[in-house]
């Protein structure tokens, strides 16, 4: 037996690109496996105007974001939903086509609010932990007509300020079965900054520590 080479064709070529398209796409008796960045692609598709990151996040780590997250501006025009996929799970749905189905249609489900029918929402978060575990975090006004006392102060400056704040409620579910099971939720008065000021607030904060560095 003998095998004949072409002067032609570069070989090593060849290998490297039957080796890239197999990475790329394996084929097993259930069907095409796809890969990760595949799966972001749909998750990006299915949501209109969803913000995609991939991060590996902890029951653990989302509490300590949920807390750093009430502190931050609100803003009045914040895009939503974010989506925060666990790299762990984009590798599973990857090797896995029915449990990648399956995540799909949570994370699809997950991202369409629920409950907030008579509130004004202003941020909505779904994070897909490592566990698979999806979590929700939630801004909103539920415009409940509460208003803040100022009969006792007469400062026309102080009054104003107040006036502005609104009670907004914050929220963190745990998404299971398609419904909202609440972990956190408590209302905090806050001060709604519109979106021009608020890009304006995030340059001022970004030149300051880049100053202090």
């Amino acid at each position: 037996m003998s095998i004949n080479f072409s002067p032609t064709v570069n070989t090593n070529e060849i290998y490297k690109s039957t080796v890239g398209n197999a990475r790329k796409t394996v084929t097993t008796n259930t069907g095409e496996i796809k890969d990760s960045t595949y799966y972001v692609s749909q998750i990006k598709e299915n949501i209109p105007n969803a913000d995609v990151t991939i991060k590996s996040m902890t029951s653990a780590d989302v509490a300590d974001y949920y807390e750093k997250w009430k502190d931050e501006p609100v803003c009045t025009n914040a895009r939503i939903p974010k989506i925060t996929v666990s790299p762990k799970v984009l590798e599973k749905m990857k090797n896995d086509p029915k449990y990648a189905e399956n995540m799909m249609a949570k994370i699809k489900d997950a991202a369409t609010p629920q409950g907030f029918e008579n509130a004004q929402l202003y941020e909505y978060k779904v994070i897909v932990k490592d566990d698979g575990e999806i979590e929700i975090l939630a801004c909103a006004d539920f415009m409940s007509g509460k208003k803040n006392t100022v009969s006792d102060d007469n400062d026309e400056k102080k009054k104003e300020a107040k006036k502005k704040l609104k009670q907004l409620q914050f929220s963190r579910y745990l998404f299971d079965n398609n419904k909202l099971e609440s972990i956190s939720e408590e209302k905090i008065d806050k001060n709604v900054i519109p979106y021009d000021n608020y890009l304006s607030q995030n340059a001022m904060i970004l030149k300051l520590k880049n100053n202090l560095l």
